[in-house]
């Protein structure tokens, strides 16, 4: 299992690999900005729900970070082409998404005939 730095390690080089914005990953997952260099520090480490919140921005398994696997790929249930979907589908615009659900929706409706 990794340390708290190696954590932290990780956490940042996966952060220049994605090219994330730290600082606002830190806020939106309701940590401290100093959280990365404490945890460097072995002076805190995150609890398990903060670990969590940080995978999932990160798009990695909490068990990557914790050093249990090797896979950074979260668990899923879905497919290759839903995923791939889902990660173009976050970067629209709401009108874009009303769009592509109507043409979801239609297609759908095709489906059954």
């Amino acid at each position: 299992m990794n340390t708290s730095p190696q954590i932290a390690e990780l956490i940042e080089s996966i952060v220049k690999i994605k090219k994330i914005i730290a600082n606002k990953m830190l806020q939106e997952c309701g940590l401290s900005k100093d959280t990365i260099v404490n945890m460097k520090r072995q002076q805190s480490l995150p609890s398990a729900d903060k670990i969590a919140k940080l995978a999932e921005y990160l798009e990695v398994n909490t068990d990557y970070l914790l050093g249990k696997t090797n896979d950074p790929t979260p668990p899923s249930d879905l497919d290759e082409d839903v995923l791939k979907l889902l990660s173009i589908v976050k970067n629209l615009s709401v009108e874009d998404i009303q769009y592509l659900t109507k043409q979801a929706d239609f297609l759908s409706s095709q489906q059954g005939e």
